[in-house]
């Protein structure tokens, strides 16, 4: 598990919460954080708890890596001006925000240029031990 996501769930194990809203909150933006770091079967398992206390369960399953993420046939301009090159994908965790950006900034250079009905799609998609392979 890299560094950065070991010290968010060290950060929060023990911590006093007000109530179990305030920790349910908590825990849902660490899985959140979890799956923007390639942690995409991030999950929260089981949740237990007395009058006083309460223990979340989160399974953070296999990290997911880009294998490579191939540009396919889109047009040079239209991934240049959405800042997509695809060595940013090679051997890379997948990040959810990051390819969610990704799709946004497409559409938008699309709607801006005379294609409002644009869709960006992912196709060839292989899985590999952990490493995803597709065409943009």
């Amino acid at each position: 598990m890299p560094n950065k996501v070991r010290k968010a769930l060290e950060k929060i194990d023990g911590e006093v919460y007000r109530d179990s809203a305030e920790c349910i909150t908590k825990t849902s933006g660490l899985r959140a954080y979890m799956m923007d770091n390639g942690f995409l079967a991030a999950s929260v398992d089981r949740v237990t708890g007395t009058s006083d206390s309460l223990v979340i369960e989160l399974i953070a399953g296999e990290r997911y890596r880009w294998a490579k993420l191939d540009p396919g046939n889109a047009d040079e301009g239209l991934l240049s001006s959405a800042g997509f090159r695809d060595k940013f994908y090679d051997d890379r965790p997948i990040s959810l925000k990051g390819t969610s950006n990704l799709n946004q900034r497409l559409l938008k250079y699309c709607e801006n240029n005379g294609y409002p009905f644009a869709q960006v799609s992912y196709n060839n998609v292989e899985v590999d031990e952990g490493l995803i392979s597709a065409t943009l």
